[in-house]
């Protein structure tokens, strides 16, 4: 739900204008704070990503496919669930959506 829905939901339940401004700029702000640290996420996943594809390369006792960063895998369990988040649909999906996650094909 948009952050301006929000404001106007609290607004309609009758809540103080005052307090309704501060909820509005807190999630405002953590919703700006959300995408100024997302190259930071990405690029710790690449790198993280890297790192698995040497492992693989040297010593072949596992198979990682994708390395997302750990807020968005669990934002995606709870919205999607296990099952889909593990499934190579999605898993393909995140590779074509942000080729950095990628370790090895699906």
């Amino acid at each position: 739900m948009a952050i301006d829905k929000v404001f106007e939901k609290l607004m309609d339940l009758g809540c103080d204008t005052r307090i309704g401004k501060i909820i509005h700029r807190e999630l405002t702000q953590g919703n700006h704070l959300y995408k100024a640290h997302e190259h930071k996420r990405l690029r710790g996943a690449a790198e993280e990503a890297q790192h698995l594809k040497d492992i693989q390369k040297a010593n072949g006792l596992f198979k990682a496919t994708t390395v997302m960063p750990g807020r968005d895998f669990f934002y995606l369990k709870d919205k999607y669930g296990w099952d889909t988040i593990h499934s190579r649909e999605f898993q393909r999906y995140m590779h074509k959506k942000i080729p950095e996650t990628k370790i090895a094909n699906v």
